[in-house]
């Protein structure tokens, strides 16, 4: 798609491969030996994203007149990041079912959560006022949330032995449910694990008499730390949206060796660093692409003599904010993400559901548009006519305005038709609202772009800083699109 060179007639090694695999494009960047670089993208492919990893890796070894099969044999290194994890916390949407086996009592945790959870991504004047506070949607819904006697102290010591019963009729019950995963987290168990374990080792007899194909994830082996709310959160998150993944890494590992390559996929964690695709602690890499934005965002600012910046990635699914002081970020071990606390070590940002794939509806009963937070995803809009999307999207009204060409989207790869979107906004939005269609297009982009801006003010005044003291650095498939002005 795009190259650095200036002889084309130039032999190229492919050595270094970075993949970012967002809810709407794959991207891909290439690097040889002589630090020259090309670029490629394609449509994600969601329910296989190696599919649309080697598309996107071809667009760009075209530019150096390569195969897949000619570059990948070259490659030392390879990077994956994605979104993939992070949407399915926004969206509180997931491929699997999850049911929990939490100490007697507890069962609330998830619905209840922290206090400060209410309020978690408000902006400041928000944060002061409680009847703007509302908790958010739990990632697992009360009926698969299971109480189990028993109690270990602060100390490690067992204060109520544990009852197996309550574990072999919550077990029976969650697989009556079909569940995916069953996560086990009990109190003080990062002091003494042995409630958990022999949790464990009923469940898995159960599991194995029923012939089921249930996993059994442990809070003391996953995530041993304190504050139970957190905790429950992380191995939670690990069940919901990191599985879930798993075997995508796992087919994008497949790809490359299928292709002669012969270096191992890492994935960008949320640290900062790489982890190996089959580390334990997967949930360590939920939001591994705006992570590689900001690094990215911060060498630049470097170069460009920025030490106060505000990187801001907007997607088609989520939009993604941190802030980077004197030319460092600041490492979290309690984040927030998605309005859920969290007990792993991140680089500070903040995710909220809104992108330009996000579905815009207007609501009957007070006749006002709403977006999102579901997507659209890989499918873009009504406007893609080869997908089977019902619900205008925010890149509907781009493509109605005229933002998008509509002969050009994705190289030309995907038929987009400017008269289906009109015709859809019409239908759906203009007329109900009594409004003209550009109107109606160009008052979703409104709103979108309010809420942007008001999210990403409520992140740097909530750190107590000053918009008016920071650079903004704005990437993404959105980035261009909303930024200027």
């Amino acid at each position: 798609m795009a190259s650095s060179e200036d002889d084309p007639t130039t032999q190229h090694d492919a050595q270094i491969l970075s993949i970012d695999a967002g809810g709407t494009m794959t991207d891909t960047f290439l690097m040889d030996s002589n630090g020259e670089f090309t670029v490629g993208k394609a449509k994600t492919t969601p329910d296989d994203e190696s599919r649309g990893f080697i598309k996107s890796s071809q667009d760009a070894l075209e530019d150096w007149g390569l195969s897949v099969e000619e570059g990948f044999p070259d490659l030392v290194s390879t990077v994956y990041s994605g979104t993939a994890m992070l949407n399915r916390l926004v969206e509180r949407e997931s491929e699997v079912d999850v049911g929990i086996l939490i100490t007697g009592g507890m069962e609330d945790t998830l619905r209840m959560g922290r206090g400060r959870q209410s309020y978690t991504g408000y902006s400041y004047s928000d944060r002061l006022h409680v009847n703007t506070h509302k908790h958010p949607e739990p990632l697992i819904p009360r009926n698969r949330i299971r109480g189990v006697r028993e109690r270990i102290d602060v100390k490690g010591n067992t204060l109520v032995p544990l009852y197996e019963d309550d574990v072999r009729e919550g077990v029976n019950d969650l697989l009556d449910q079909d569940v995916d995963h069953i996560v086990v987290m009990f109190l003080h168990s990062y002091k003494n694990g042995e409630h958990e374990h022999r949790t464990a080792e009923i469940a898995r007899e159960i599991i194995d008499e029923r012939g089921a194909e249930t996993s059994v994830m442990l809070s003391s082996e996953y995530y041993p730390t304190l504050k139970e709310s957190e905790r429950l959160n992380t191995v939670t998150a690990e069940a919901f949206a990191a599985e879930p993944s798993r075997d995508q890494l796992s087919n994008i590992q497949e790809a490359v060796d299928e292709q002669g390559g012969t270096v191992g996929v890492r994935v960008m964690a949320s640290h900062g660093g790489t982890i190996d695709i089959h580390a334990n602690e997967l949930a360590r890499t939920l939001i591994s692409g705006p992570i590689g934005g900001m690094i990215g965002a911060n060498y630049f600012g470097q170069k460009l003599d920025y030490n106060n910046l505000v990187c801001t990635d907007i997607g088609g699914t989520s939009f993604d904010m941190g802030i980077i002081i004197d030319n460092d970020w600041q490492i979290d071990y309690s984040p927030e993400m998605a309005r859920l606390l969290l007990s792993l070590p991140m680089v500070n940002m903040e995710s909220v559901g809104a992108g330009t794939g996000s579905y815009v509806r207007v609501n009957p009963t007070f006749d006002k548009i709403e977006l999102g937070p579901e997507s659209a995803g890989d499918k873009v809009g009504v406007s893609a006519v080869e997908t089977d999307v019902e619900t205008v999207t925010v890149t509907d009204c781009h493509v109605a305005m005229g933002w998008i060409n509509p002969e050009n989207f994705l190289g030309g790869d995907m038929p987009i038709d400017r008269e289906v979107a009109e015709q859809e906004i019409k239908e759906q939005i203009a007329d109900p609202l009594d409004m003209g269609v550009y109107e109606a297009a160009q008052g979703v982009i409104d709103i979108l772009e309010s809420k942007l801006r008001n999210d990403l003010e409520a992140v740097v005044t909530g750190e107590g800083y000053a918009p008016s003291n920071f650079k903004c650095l704005s990437y993404g498939g959105g980035g261009p699109v909303h930024t200027a002005g």
